[in-house]
């Protein structure tokens, strides 16, 4: 009677565990952080260099569906405008993993760039599809613009 009764709650258990979605969920890693500045980082290298196409390689299918390729080049050189680059600092960032049965990547950074010309305050967003990180938003915000 016991054994049957320890064999019915195995059982029962065993049925439960893999029936279940196990997701683990890490927020503002270090590692992740490292993995998004290497994608912040080909961008701005990208833009100094005026490779305008090859950075639009940076960016997910999501944001170009959003905006088009020749508004995305417009605003390449709308932030030419500001100046040469001169230097970018982290000034925030968070990420978000979800592993799982559905996983998910997400991560923010928040920059302080320094153009010759002007300041300007940038968050670069990205996701995570399979094993590559994509930009799905980029923001700018600089007085130079309205100056302009």
């Amino acid at each position: 009677m016991i054994k049957s009764l320890i064999f019915g709650i195995i059982s029962i258990s065993v049925l439960i565990l893999t029936g279940c979605n196990f997701n683990k969920t890490y927020s503002n890693r270090i590692s992740d952080k490292q993995d998004a500045e290497v994608i912040a980082e080909r961008l701005y290298v990208l833009m100094e260099k005026s490779q305008f196409e090859e950075a639009e390689q940076l960016f997910s299918e999501k944001f170009l569906n959003v905006t088009p390729s020749d508004s995305l080049q417009k605003m390449f050189l709308k932030i030419k405008s500001l100046g040469e680059f001169q230097s970018k600092e982290l000034q925030d960032w968070k990420t978000f993993v979800l592993e799982g049965s559905k996983p998910k990547s997400q991560y923010a950074l928040y920059y302080k760039v320094d153009y010759s010309h002007h300041e300007a305050k940038e968050t670069i967003r990205m996701e995570k599809k399979g094993d590559k990180i994509m930009i799905v938003g980029y923001e700018v915000y600089s007085d130079g613009f309205s100056s302009k």
